[in-house]
């Protein structure tokens, strides 16, 4: 077993900085499985070295939907893999290896929801892999099954697609169903893109020797990508490694997915951005995917995105569907207002001038069989214009010169109204040119406006002079107006903008501060409060129960909620308290969480004084040792997940039992982010807003040394040797040579004494296991030695509570004195005198370590 010295904790610190750290949600070792092994919904399983996580997950972010999922870890949750994007399970799904061999996934009333269909082929277990492929294997280590062989809508590196992978897009970015697009690789080793099954819209071309011919030649890229196409055994295979990194991506987190509208975009990882951002496309021109915008609709692009829109004349099918600019699949129908314009006003239907024409590229027709076509012979542009504006059923035009030489051609053809568009774009060629353009859709330019004066009487000079003044003044009025209104809309827009950018948080909802008065009563039932802002139990519409902090209006209240939403939004672990929603109406700011039933492990610890508190007071109560030992294992994976799996480190500075909350089942979850600092993985910042307990903060606080995230290392320390002993780490109630805790823990083991001495005296006789109370308390003191670089990480400290690390004897507690910024660099301190005495003692400790620790 390897041993842990502080000089190793050295060059584990520096190894930190630069090694790849990837997201960890939850604390099962559970890359390898086994039959009967079950993946529950508050779980989740990594990878071998984590760079993956599946688990459940809901779409949309916060339904009752969820779907058994593969994600990158670490980053905003994107999914690569659906098991059953078919059927959506509700909150208790479990996934199993059954006995059979079978990969089963069970919704919660038990019924099968999908299954591996691998039962009778020998599998005796299962493995994660780093590449995000989950294999079944039999005795002899043979792949039986895995989920490479049945991709979803993305392809990730190490993914080999061959003849009858067919990769096919969500119905929309919200509903995983599968979509109309498909791309796969066909015999003849090109990369087709269809819809719905049989229009191909794009394909890659013939491999050239290092990628595909056609536009965006997939896979000619630069290192360190390494694409692969092999077809030596006749059978077609294209798949592509990636590795290393740089200063501004994480190159090796990609993917290309094959997106609703048909397009597939590789995405990297930016650091810089903290965003996934797109590098390629395919086809390059988004408007190329088939029926992209629907029916009687124009598409424009954008940045490689689509943008659609009706055309003249035409409205959404669907307005619900067509404004959330991601799904637009219903298209266009003509404007009911409209239909019977021409054929109800004589006037319009006899003049062309109130039609003008758009000239449309690209476009295809579906043509009505129950109004054909028209066809003229040898025609003129004009005189083929002029047919379809004088006639009621024309809805659009095609003309062609007729070739020389030829004597009679049908050069004019009059489509009907009730001819589909699909896949148009705007050539910007004007109604008097339509020179090489198959369509010039036709439409109402004034459909309501009335003909002349019937009489024939017109302005005299006298009218037409006061029409005119009359004009000018409304004009220069309406000017003025408009130019005040549009300053005064600028600014709000600004605010808008501003707040915008600072409270929109992509997979979080949003609530209202109506909604939230609702679901907590008026603010009725408070769970607790705090420098910041007070907490109150609520019940959402769907019935699930939340924790709503509104936050006090000051303005550190509300870099606090900035903070919060902008980190925890994105910070997924079994061991965190998650946030599920925000508040930014007015001046009004609320963070809405999980509820956590059992309140926070300060009630559980410490005994209650006759009218204050709510701890236990008998016991019964009391929490036994196995418990207490899994909440302080669990709230140290919390923590190391801040500092360490997340994208950027994340120092929490206040953790304390009342930040530990306890669910049903006594999962410990770390809470309140508020206080946390977002920090490169490679710089120290110099934190100068000190907040924090006193009684928590380490001697740094309290120094003009830099802050790390050894500064909640020292509290988790404080917290952990509160856990062993059901007290406060300093408590004067007791006799002199027992006012602080880690002096007498240390004097009892360096005396070899019996050690349960020290443990909580309402624990039961011989229920605290020796080896783990050694460990635990050599954990907490070595926390909380005065010298930063001394304590452990959170890492190793998990590692030690497990076992997995050995630990040394811990030096004696060192006391606080006022170190320079060389001192705490040096890690020079000097240790306390531990005399006997109380008196002593306490003359040995510094007053301002006294009042740290007292401090409450």
């Amino acid at each position: 077993m390897e041993r842990w010295v502080p000089i190793r904790l050295v060059v584990a610190v520096s190894m930190v900085m630069t090694t790849r750290i990837v997201a960890q949600s939850a604390s099962l070792d559970a890359q390898s499985f086994g039959l009967n092994a079950t993946l529950g919904g508050n779980q989740t399983w990594l990878s071998e070295n984590g760079t993956f996580t599946m688990g459940f997950y809901p779409i949309p972010a916060n339904s009752s939907s969820l779907y058994l999922a593969v994600w990158y870890s670490g980053v905003p949750v994107a999914p690569v893999w659906l098991m059953n994007r078919e059927r959506a399970v509700k909150s208790g799904a479990t996934l199993t290896l059954n006995n059979a061999g079978s990969l089963v996934l069970a919704n919660a009333d038990g019924s099968s929801v999908w299954t591996s269909n691998t039962s009778g082929v020998g599998v005796v277990g299962g493995k994660f892999l780093e590449n995000g492929n989950i294999v079944l294997r039999n005795s002899s280590n043979w792949t039986m099954w895995d989920s490479f062989d049945y991709p979803t809508d993305t392809f990730l590196p190490g993914l080999i697609v061959q003849v009858g992978h067919k990769f096919t897009s969500w119905r929309t970015n919200s509903d995983p169903s599968p979509g109309l697009y498909t791309f796969e690789m066909l015999a003849d080793g090109q990369l087709y893109f269809k819809w719905n099954g049989t229009e191909t819209y794009y394909n890659s071309g013939p491999w050239g020797g290092s990628y595909f011919t056609n536009p965006p030649q997939l896979g000619r890229t630069t290192s360190p990508d390494v694409f692969h196409f092999d077809n030596s055994t006749g059978s077609p295979r294209f798949y592509y490694n990636t590795s290393g990194r740089s200063a501004t991506a994480d190159i090796s987190l990609k993917r290309m997915r094959l997106d609703p509208d048909g397009v597939a975009r590789q995405h990297i990882w930016v650091i810089d951005s903290n965003s996934w951002q797109t590098f390629i496309s395919a086809p390059v021109e988004p408007c190329d995917s088939y029926h992209v915008c629907g029916k009687n609709s124009l598409c424009i692009s954008s940045n490689y995105i689509p943008g659609c829109t009706c055309l003249p004349d035409f409205r959404p099918v669907s307005a619900a569907e067509w404004s959330d600019q991601d799904y637009w699949l219903q298209g266009c129908g003509r404007d009911p207002a409209l239909l019977g314009s021409c054929t109800t006003n004589a006037s319009i239907a006899n003049s062309t001038s109130d039609f003008s024409f758009m000239a449309l590229a690209g476009a295809t027709i579906e043509v009505n069989r129950t109004s054909p076509p028209q066809f003229f012979f040898n025609d003129t542009e004009s005189a083929c214009r002029e047919r379809c504006a004088g006639n009621c059923s024309c809805g659009s035009f095609s003309f062609s010169e007729v070739a020389p030489g030829t004597s009679t051609a049908t050069n004019c053809t009059l489509h009907s109204t009730s001819t589909v568009f699909f896949n148009a774009r705007s050539s910007n060629v004007t109604s008097n040119d339509s020179t090489g353009t198959p369509f010039m859709l036709r439409f109402l330019v004034t459909p309501n406006r009335e003909r002349g004066d019937n009489n024939g009487s017109s302005f005299n000079g006298a009218k037409l002079i006061i029409t005119v003044v009359i004009v000018c003044c409304v004009v220069v009025a309406v000017a003025a107006s408009l130019l005040w209104w549009l300053c005064i809309r600028r600014r709000d827009a600004k605010r808008r903008a501003d707040a915008a950018a600072a409270f929109s948080v992509v997979g979080l909802a949003r609530f209202t501060y109506k909604e939230l008065v609702d679901a907590t009563g008026n603010f009725g039932h408070q769970l607790g409060s705090g420098g910041f802002g007070t907490v109150f139990q609520g019940t959402l519409p769907d019935k699930s129960e939340v924790a709503v902090k509104t936050l006090n209006k000051l303005r550190q209240g509300e870099q606090e909620f900035r903070a919060e939403v902008a980190v925890i939004g994105t910070v997924q672990h079994i061991n965190l308290v998650q946030l599920r929603g925000f508040c930014a109406e007015g001046d009004h700011r609320a963070l809405v969480y999980e509820y956590i039933p059992n309140g926070s492990l300060e009630k559980y610890l410490f005994r209650r004084v006759a009218g204050k508190g709510d701890g236990p007071q008998d016991v019964n109560n009391v929490m036994d040792w196995r418990t207490r030992m899994a909440v302080a294992l669990g709230a140290a994976r919390g923590i190391a997940y801040l500092h360490h799996e997340c994208r950027s480190s994340i120092i929490h500075c206040d953790v304390k039992p009342e930040n530990i909350l306890l669910s049903g089942d006594f999962t410990p979850k770390v809470a309140d982010f508020g206080l946390a600092k977002l920090m490169g993985k490679d710089v120290s910042r110099l934190i100068t807003n000190i907040r924090g307990t006193r009684g928590y903060l380490a001697p740094e606080w309290l120094t003009n040394c830099t802050l790390t995230s050894k500064v909640d290392v020292y509290s988790y320390g404080m917290t952990l040797l509160e856990i062993i002993s059901g007290r406060r780490t300093v408590d004067l109630s007791y006799p002199a040579d027992k006012w602080f805790y880690a002096v007498w823990a240390y004097k009892e083991i360096s005396k070899g004494r019996d050690l349960t001495s020290l443990v909580d005296d309402r624990l039961a006789k011989g229920s605290v296991d020796a080896e783990e109370l050694r460990r635990a308390l050599h954990v907490g003191l070595w926390c909380t030695q005065d010298d930063p670089v001394k304590r452990p990480n959170m890492r190793d400290v998990e590692k030690m509570l497990e076992g997995v690390l050995d630990v040394n004897d811990a030096p004696a507690p060192p006391s606080y004195i006022a170190q320079t910024d060389e001192a705490c660099n040096s890690g020079d301190s000097k240790i306390a005198s531990t005399d006997e005495k109380g008196s002593q003692l306490m003359n040995g400790i510094s007053f301002e370590y006294t009042q740290t620790f007292s401090g409450r």
